[in-house]
């Protein structure tokens, strides 16, 4: 979980239930600004809900809300690690699993080189980060 500096919570060690009291802000990809997230099924499963005041598209602009609010986000640690002179980082109080990556395209790119080029990328990045985590291949 990612916060400012100088987030009124402080540095403190999260408990879930100060994490579900938090505002925070969420990234859906459902393209209807949906209020709920995968965070929001893992935590619906341990019979916990967090508030989430912000909806948002792509975890890029996340850290530009976090920064002029007290809200917190959960980040992709890759992206996390470029706000580290600006964002605090915690640990979630609950094991959290991965999240997955989807890519999709119009049809009319199907054939086109340079996209066939660029999924090939994503697709070698994919699988080599799955083999170093020890993880099944992707179909």
């Amino acid at each position: 979980m990612a916060q400012r500096k100088g987030h009124p919570r402080g540095k403190k060690v999260l408990d879930l239930d100060t994490y579900c009291s938090l505002s925070h802000v969420v990234v859906s990809n459902s393209g209807s600004g949906s209020f709920r997230g995968d965070i929001d099924e893992q935590l619906e499963k341990i019979g916990r809900r967090r508030h989430v005041a912000l909806s948002v598209h792509q975890f890029v602009v996340v850290p530009m809300f976090l920064l002029i609010t007290d809200y917190v986000a959960v980040l992709p640690s890759r992206l996390l690690d470029r706000f580290t002179d600006q964002l605090d980082a915690f640990e979630l109080p609950f094991e959290a699993r991965g999240y997955n990556i989807s890519a999709a395209w119009h049809p009319r790119n199907h054939a086109d080189p340079g996209h066939i080029w660029l999924r090939e990328q994503f697709s070698a990045i994919a699988a080599s980060r799955a083999a170093r985590a020890g993880e099944p291949p992707l179909p």
